[in-house]
């Protein structure tokens, strides 16, 4: 009777253990949930507390390292809700990946970060930038922008071709 008493205690101990473990790692996790009455966003722990926001989008409904919604512009947060840095705006949304790349800002310059990581692969240093296809992107450090309409373009007599490396 004994053994099969420390036999029940031990299970149990290491279940509880495991389970406290996984809720520990759970508590960094943050969930996206409307706030009906505001019409913002905001993100909470497993516990239900509120963590941060107040944002007029998200793009990432569960944020485990970072996630990526829009207030003032589109930007990728960590879990503290700090900016990391600035997505590239493309047709009122988050830049589309260009061969796994999409363009970031940084003090008002355009580079790459990984679609999926979110590292930076190429340090953002033009000012304007395209997408990356058949393995380069065309760039330039001096260029304007052209408005018509609703549309806008960008012009350059120096324009370079990088690759990711």
């Amino acid at each position: 009777m004994v053994k099969l008493t420390c036999l029940y205690l031990t299970l149990f101990f290491f279940s509880c253990k495991d389970n406290l473990y996984v809720s520990n790692v759970n508590e960094h996790i943050l969930i996206a949930k409307e706030d009906t009455v505001k019409n913002t966003y905001a993100f909470y722990n497993i516990n239900g507390i509120k963590k941060t926001g107040d944002y007029q989008m998200v793009f990432t409904d569960t944020i485990f390292k970072y996630g990526m919604v829009a207030d003032s512009g589109i930007f990728l947060i960590d879990t503290s809700g700090k900016h990391v840095y600035e997505i590239f705006k493309y047709d009122n949304g988050p830049d589309s990946p260009g061969e796994g790349l999409i363009r970031i800002i940084k003090n008002g310059k355009i580079g790459y970060a990984d679609a999926n990581t979110y590292e930076i692969i190429i340090e953002p240093q033009y000012d304007c930038a395209y997408p990356f296809e058949n393995g380069k992107a065309k760039v330039s450090k001096n260029c304007s922008t052209v408005a018509d309409g609703e549309n806008i373009s960008w012009t350059s007599e120096d324009w370079l071709y990088i690759t990711k490396k």
